[in-house]
């Protein structure tokens, strides 16, 4: 094929050697440091939901390591749980929203759910809303 060809991988340990060598130019987009995590929070939310104020926000970057697809998966679920609790009024993610929405995304990644993470108050949520539910 004489074409361009784009390929994308967060796992690059796992690409054969010899494919690596015939790959002509490697972009390499580095993991979101705190400040890049906080301004991809607050990019995020839809204009006609209210939001937790910035304090929250940097506060969620600088605890949960993740990268904007994840940040964005999560947004979207938390906009999707409060607009189940409107019953007709305006939407409003709390951070009780995006703190289950984070061990929501945590289980789809396998990652660990834990207290030392999460801190007392997030995980009291989790366990009773996430964890809970998952042992019925």
């Amino acid at each position: 094929y004489s074409g361009v060809v784009i390929l994308a991988s967060n796992l690059r340990q796992n690409i054969d050697e010899g494919f690596l060598r015939r790959i002509h130019v490697i972009v390499e987009f580095p993991f979101p440091e705190e400040h890049a995590r906080f301004n991809i929070w607050r990019g995020m939310f839809p204009a006609e939901i209210d939001r937790p104020g910035d304090e929250e926000l940097l506060s969620l970057a600088g605890i949960f390591r993740l990268p904007g697809g994840s940040i964005r998966n999560i947004v979207v679920d938390a906009a999707a749980r409060a607009l189940g609790e409107a019953n007709g009024h305006k939407p409003a993610i709390s951070l009780r929203h995006l703190a289950l929405s984070i061990a929501r995304e945590y289980q789809k990644l396998g990652k660990p759910i834990t207290k030392g993470e999460f801190g007392m108050k997030f995980f009291d949520w989790i366990q009773a809303e996430i964890l809970m539910n998952a042992k019925e």
